[in-house]
């Protein structure tokens, strides 16, 4: 008997863990259903116990929509790639520096950030999964926004509510290592509602 899919909170207002699944399965449709009614409901899910690879972390996204393309990649060389990696580890074991390009790159990680908010039309959702898990350190923190705007007094949220801001990666991630300018120039600043 297969186990049943349950979505177990982890707040009371944002995050959940999913069980009674594996991602690497053809999942049914009732399944991708739910699982993108409780992307929009805990706006975070954790699938522990997982035994992903590219190949099906690719194929799981697939089944909940069009991937988006790392803009990194495409931005330097005009190849689809559909995998960014975070980390300082290479294929062969060894360490990157701190003054090589890319760990300097993906220092900007370690603020916070909205993934994908520097598109036109950002991304709905991330899907992150690990290769190496340190044994200490390394979690990457989340935040529910939407949690944070229900906080705000009612007088905030009117103030705010017609704002927009400039989302410019060039702009942000220059100080902290240059972007390549065939990368810069396929991400211009573009403009989102701040609610």
């Amino acid at each position: 008997v297969k186990p049943e899919l349950h979505f177990e909170a982890l707040h009371s207002d944002f995050g959940a863990r999913v069980t009674g699944l594996s991602l690497t399965e053809n999942l049914s449709e009732k399944a991708v259903s739910e699982i993108q009614k409780a992307i929009d409901q805990y706006s975070l899910l954790c699938f522990p116990k997982q035994q992903m690879n590219d190949v099906s972390q690719l194929a799981f996204t697939r089944r909940l929509g069009e991937p988006e393309v790392e803009h990194v990649t495409f931005g330097k060389t005009g190849k689809i790639v559909y995998f960014g990696t975070v980390g300082n580890v290479l294929d062969d074991g060894s360490k990157k520096g701190g003054t090589d390009p890319n760990t300097r790159y993906q220092k900007g990680n370690e603020l916070w950030h909205s993934d994908s908010s520097f598109r036109e039309i950002p991304s709905y959702f991330s899907i992150n999964h690990a290769y190496e898990v340190p044994g200490a350190g390394g979690e990457t923190e989340f935040a529910s926004m939407r949690s944070a705007y229900a906080r705000l007094p009612g007088e905030m949220q009117k103030q705010i509510e017609n704002l927009t801001c400039i989302h410019d990666y060039v702009f942000s991630r220059s100080p902290i290592a240059p972007v390549d300018p065939n990368h810069a120039a396929s991400l211009p600043p573009v403009e989102q509602k701040l609610v």
